[in-house]
């Protein structure tokens, strides 16, 4: 059988449509939150992928981010 892991475990950068399953949110709000910083991303050979802390800072209400 799988382990679990904890959320903080697993791929370091995520693909747009993995960001939209993980927030429950639709492709047009997860790419606005990229265009407005909310969200760090990188280009790798211009394909966009967003880094797994930055998700976790959305979900995380003690993180130093500002609302």
């Amino acid at each position: 059988m799988p382990q679990r892991t904890a959320p903080d475990e697993g791929p370091l950068i995520h693909t747009i449509p993995e960001v939209m399953h993980l927030l429950r949110l639709s492709r047009r709000t997860v790419e606005e939150m990229i265009r407005t910083g909310e969200l760090e991303s990188v280009k790798i050979r211009g394909l966009r992928r967003v880094h797994r802390q930055s998700v976790l800072a959305l979900l995380d209400p003690g993180s130093s981010r500002s609302a």
